[in-house]
């Protein structure tokens, strides 16, 4: 999916404040998030990827290379995402939103602020999304977002490495 014009979605959420993430405590509740969420979908396994993805997106981060957006609620850090730019081309990475509070605007709300951003500040000129047709894709369409490609994949699992 991509856009170059993002849309306000149709049910911001204004109870929430959005502001890249700075300090050590923005980082290490980002990481919890993420840690939780990817836990929740794929059980142990996630806990690792999700830790080692975000030292990752970090670096890149203070590379210059994107930045990473929060949605705070009194403090509390409730959805994560980033963006990082290459040659005009914006793509979004690991959009995660604790579970009390989805399905309440936040997420497109955050996306949102993340793609004006890209757009204003980052150098990006055109901002994508790579997902499955979900409720995920559901949020990007609402803030403007729209199908340009479809990727069909196979995975074959095999032995976890020791």
């Amino acid at each position: 999916m991509q856009t170059a014009t993002p849309q306000p979605p149709p049910r911001t959420n204004h109870d929430v404040q959005l502001r890249t993430l700075e300090s050590e405590a923005d980082w290490a509740a980002a990481t919890a998030l993420q840690v939780a969420t990817m836990t929740e979908q794929f059980g142990h396994r996630g806990h690792a990827f999700a830790r080692n993805q975000m030292a990752r997106y970090r670096r890149f981060v203070a590379e210059g290379r994107g930045a990473w957006f929060g949605a705070y609620a009194d403090d509390e850090l409730v959805a994560d995402m980033g963006v990082f730019v290459e040659d005009g081309l914006g793509r979004f990475q690991a959009v995660e939103t604790a579970a009390a509070f989805r399905r309440r605007g936040v997420c497109g709300t955050l996306a949102y602020h993340a793609a004006r951003t890209a757009l204003a500040e980052l150098g990006a000129r055109v901002l994508v999304i790579v997902g499955l047709p979900d409720h995920t894709s559901q949020i990007y369409r609402s803030v403007g977002f729209e199908v340009r490609e479809r990727l069909i994949a196979a995975v074959r699992r095999g032995t976890p490495a020791t």
